[in-house]
């Protein structure tokens, strides 16, 4: 009955979750976008004192007010647009800062920004493995429902004052549980995200090495 206990015990541990060690932010902006270069500003520097993984995913729907947006893509708008139904917003804006894909708020905001990555951080994650390699991308961990697994391209020392803006995003397949190799190419600065279908919840992060 002991013997049972403890391995009752140890399986109940084995099940808890793991703790949320980066927060990934993502902010949805534009250079023709007067309200941004605060946001820039902001997330820059927060990211000097918090754990934080910033994404900058320039949209191009303000292209119409001045020059083209460089590194603006339809990827970019497309997925805060899919945002923008999932937390039943009237519409997409500029600044906004998505934290794990679990919140949003102003990117211009600093109070909210610094309460939002400090709540996440706080979160409990599923206990999601990530092992990277220069080609590959190895998940494992039990989980009941299939996710998507990302790889997002971004330029990690990028002249402008956008930080980390996004250049391309890859989806590598759906992962469900167990153990699961993808085989990634990364030219660039690259992170690996485990997602809730429909842009949900980011459940892992890992940075390619």
């Amino acid at each position: 009955m002991k013997r049972f206990a403890t391995l009752l015990l140890t399986c109940l541990a084995a099940a808890l979750p793991a703790q949320a060690e980066t927060v990934v932010v993502e902010l949805f902006a534009s250079q023709n976008c007067a309200a941004c270069p605060r946001a820039f500003k902001t997330l820059k520097s927060v990211s000097r004192t918090e754990d934080i993984l910033v994404l900058t995913w320039s949209v191009d729907y303000w292209d119409y007010l001045a020059d083209a947006d460089p590194m603006a893509m339809p990827e970019s708008t497309e997925r805060q647009n899919a945002y923008v139904e999932r937390f039943e917003l009237r519409g997409p804006y500029t600044p906004q800062t998505v934290y794990d894909g679990a919140e949003q708020c102003p990117g211009n905001k600093k109070r909210s920004v610094k309460k939002w990555i400090d709540q996440r951080k706080d979160v409990e994650r599923l206990p999601i493995e990530l092992t990277v390699s220069q080609d590959s991308i190895t998940i494992s961990g039990e989980l009941g429902l299939p996710r998507e697994v990302l790889l997002v391209h971004y330029l990690a020392d990028y002249d402008g004052d956008m930080p980390n803006p996004v250049t391309k995003v890859e989806n590598l397949g759906n992962w469900c549980g167990g153990e699961t190799s993808f085989p990634v190419s990364c030219d660039t600065a690259c992170v690996v995200l485990v997602q809730e279908q429909g842009v949900g919840e980011i459940l892992a992060m890992q940075v390619m090495p």
